[in-house]
């Protein structure tokens, strides 16, 4: 009866002790649930934060710092710091913290007062690609769990009182797109970050990478729709300075004047000035280049070219006027070429002097001349040697007479096989559309060219400036 006895006590009480421990495991694991769910939650409400961010178009800094917030609560960990990859200089930088981010290299001086300390650590690190853990976590872009042992040969400066006694790094990356290292330091559990805590940080990182790209996407639509309005901008502005009809009648003359630019904003310049009851000044140009900086200097010499047509100069004078103040402010890749022409219907001639420019050609009696004069183009040399280049001409000018300028943007077209439409090709299309109306004949040139190349879309500016004497 003893041993019966004794033997239901034994039994009884390790039934007992299974049955406690059972429990107490599963109040383990109901905790362990319960602190999974409410970990869960916290980082929903932080990915809720993240992305309610973009839609209150909130600076770059205000989701740095929801970032570094979000992984301090998600993690449990003291503190916090988003290491900003700068493509630049291809370095990590601290950017935004929580919490007082110790040290991880750099080295502190024994005796540093306390506000310099917080100085250094307000001023935060800097590490480049592979340089210690935080720069191995952005060349590997695996995720590191570290503990005391792991990091005691990487804190160098051992004398502070910080001491770091866990490390949780983790990438945040969207597709090929890297912006930064999630650095957390010494976690509130004291077995320190767990594979789990690494998990749920790996999930802020993901959605995080997710949100800065988005802002950096919006970011650089709303630069490219502020240079898209600033070149439509200038685009007006340009064809203010331009003269604005393709055809005109001027003291005897037709004018065509046919423009067009392979950007938004070109680098040819034209201008047709009535100088007096007999006089007419036509100017034609061309910048090197196309685009802003172009249209600035083109801009800047009709400006000139206005001053100076007024101080009643000949041809010559006047682009070496032009010269003089160009050459030295230009940058060394960059010059223009041009012609200056006065028409005098009183005298029935053509003054011009050319910088450069193509030569242009005028038709008389159905045939046609090339007019040849020396010049470099503005902006090259000083005044000492661009004045010697530099030659006035004059020619005949008569009732029914043809005067034809033009950009290289027409002679330097090129079709499929890399052939340029030449002069050559010029030539013969002006001789055998002569006859036609003034307007016409531009259409005609323009028409030539486009077959020619086989496209509508021309790969310099053009312009195109045809003058027939009416009486």
């Amino acid at each position: 009866m003893l041993y019966f006895f004794l033997g239901f006590f034994f039994g009884s009480s390790y039934l007992l002790a299974l049955y406690l421990s059972s429990k107490s495991e599963f109040n383990q694991q109901l905790v362990k649930i319960e602190r999974t769910v409410r970990e869960k939650n916290i980082l929903l409400k932080f990915l809720h934060s993240l992305f309610d961010g973009i839609d209150q178009e909130i600076s770059t800094t205000k989701i740095y710092q929801r970032i570094v917030y979000g992984s301090r609560v998600t993690t449990r960990g003291m503190s916090v710091c988003f290491f900003k990859y700068d493509s630049a200089t291809q370095e990590l930088v601290a950017c935004e913290r929580e919490g007082v981010f110790p040290f991880l290299k750099t080295r502190v001086a024994n005796g540093i007062s306390q506000t310099d300390m917080l100085k250094l650590l307000k001023k935060g690190e800097r590490f480049f690609m592979g340089e210690g853990y935080i720069g191995q976590c952005a060349q590997t872009l695996t995720p590191y769990i570290l503990s005391s042992d792991d990091i005691k040969t990487l804190v160098k400066n051992t004398e502070l009182k910080l001491k770091i006694k866990h490390l949780l790094l983790c990438p945040v990356v969207f597709k090929k797109e890297f912006f930064g290292i999630i650095a957390v330091a010494n976690s509130m559990h004291p077995n320190g970050f767990s594979e789990e805590t690494c998990t749920f940080l790996k999930a802020v990182c993901e959605q995080a990478g997710i949100v800065l790209n988005n802002i950096r996407q919006i970011e650089q639509l709303l630069e490219k729709n502020k240079i898209e309005f600033d070149l439509n901008l200038a685009h007006h502005i340009q064809r203010y300075l331009l003269p604005k009809v393709e055809y005109m009648r001027i003291l005897g003359l037709e004018f065509c004047i046919t423009y067009r630019s392979s950007q938004k904003i070109g680098g040819d310049l034209y201008d047709v000035i009535p100088w007096n009851d007999h006089k007419t000044v036509v100017i034609i140009g061309d910048v090197t280049g196309k685009g802003v900086a172009a249209a600035l200097i083109m801009s800047t010499c009709l400006a000139h070219l206005k001053h100076f047509t007024d101080k009643n100069k000949n041809s010559a004078d006047v682009l070496k006027d032009i010269n003089k103040i160009l050459y030295g402010i230009l940058p060394e890749y960059m010059f223009i070429t041009m012609i200056y022409a006065i028409i005098d219907t009183e005298n029935n001639t053509v003054e011009l002097s050319r910088a450069g420019h193509e030569y242009p050609f005028v038709i008389h009696d159905g045939n046609i001349k090339k007019i040849e004069s020396a010049g470099m183009a503005l902006g090259l040399m000083p005044s000492d040697i661009f004045n010697l280049s530099i030659e006035n001409v004059k020619i005949p000018f008569e009732k029914n007479d043809v005067l034809t300028f033009y950009t290289d943007g027409i002679t330097e077209a090129r079709n499929a096989q890399n052939v340029e439409y030449s002069s050559e090709n010029l030539v013969k299309s002006l001789l055998f559309h002569s006859n036609k109306p003034i307007n016409d004949i531009n259409a005609c040139v323009i028409k030539d060219v486009q077959t020619f190349t086989q496209t509508n879309q021309f790969e310099d500016d053009l312009t195109l400036i045809s003058i027939r004497r009416t009486s």
